[in-house]
Order: structure tokens, then C-alpha cells, then sequence
């Protein structure tokens, strides 16, 4: 059930960047969410890392998501307020795109371990093969 909650906000997140509005690439920080959201797909192919961080970041990248989609949809300049805004939002994907590539380097050192393991493994057994001749 957890798992499934973590699935259903990385979809939300897709859907809100993948719509078929041309406007869509017009928000602020859309890169910075795509990005992300390449992450976020390695990620999810390694199902041992979803955990509840990676939920409070989906929650966050949503809302942040929503709030760039608003602050686009308004023509013209942007007001200080609104800038702020952008600014906050910038420093907020820069952290949690941080934190995402270290989810995601965690989990290949450790699948290099474990084939690091297996080789030496692997090794062992030759060795004590070629041993007994």
C-alpha cells in the first residue's frame, strides 16, 4: 500500500508535465522539473528505494509543481512577490534533486557491493577449485 501512494504522486507528477497544453514548457523551472523527473524514473526501477522521504518529496514537487503552473498562466511581467516565489521554488528542486541523487548513488553502490561480492565469491570458488587438481 505504501508503495502505491509513492507511484500515484510520481504519476500526478508526470501528468502535470506531460499535459498537452503547449504551455506546459512555459512554466518557470520547467527544466529543473524534467530533470527531476529523469531521476525520479531511475529511482522508481529500483523498487527497494521508495520509502516515505521519497513520498514527502513527491508531495513537495507537487505542490511546487501546482505553484509554477499558476505563476504561468499569468501574461506579462512578474510582481517581486512572484519572484520570490520562483526563487524559493529554485532553491527548493535544487535540494530535493540533491537529495534524489544521493537516494539513487546509495542504491548503486550498493548494487556495486553486491556484484563486488559475487565476484569475489565467484573467485573464491574457482580458486578452490583449481586447488583441488
Amino acid at each position: 500500500m505504501a508503495q502505491e501512494i509513492e507511484h500515484y504522486l510520481m504519476e500526478q507528477f508526470e501528468n502535470g508535465l506531460d499535459g498537452n497544453d503547449k504551455s506546459i514548457s512555459k512554466i518557470p523551472r520547467y527544466s529543473q522539473f524534467q530533470a527531476i523527473k529523469t531521476v525520479l524514473k531511475e529511482i522508481f526501477s529500483s523498487p527497494s528505494l521508495v520509502d516515505q522521504s521519497l513520498r514527502d518529496k513527491l508531495y513537495n514537487l507537487n505542490n511546487a509543481l501546482t505553484e509554477c503552473r499558476i505563476l504561468s498562466r499569468k501574461h506579462g511581467f512578474y510582481s517581486p512577490e512572484e519572484l520570490l516565489t520562483i526563487n524559493r521554488i529554485r532553491m527548493e528542486l535544487k535540494q530535493i534533486k540533491n537529495e534524489l541523487k544521493t537516494i539513487r548513488g546509495n542504491s548503486n553502490r550498493g548494487s556495486n557491493r553486491n556484484n563486488d561480492e559475487q565476484v569475489v565469491s565467484n573467485v573464491d570458488s574457482i580458486s578452490s577449485k583449481t586447488e583441488s587438481f
